[in-house]
């Protein structure tokens, strides 16, 4: 898995409406993960709040959340 499907998967599944985020969301949100699940070995907060980011401003919320 990619750090941006990670992205897309935690977008996806969101609870509430997805938007673009800052550093310490991405941190909060990389602090849920379980450590011992297969994340990304390049997974930092600078490389998810990028990803999450991207995915957001290239796509509508419709197409990316259900």
């Amino acid at each position: 898995m990619t750090v941006r499907e990670l992205a897309e998967n935690l977008i996806t599944h969101a609870d509430t409406t997805p938007g673009e985020i800052d550093l310490e969301t991405a941190k909060t949100y990389i602090g849920w993960l379980d450590p011992d699940s297969d994340l990304p070995e390049d997974l930092t907060p600078e490389s998810f709040l990028d990803a999450w980011n991207d995915l957001i401003r290239s796509n509508t919320v419709e197409d990316l959340w259900s």
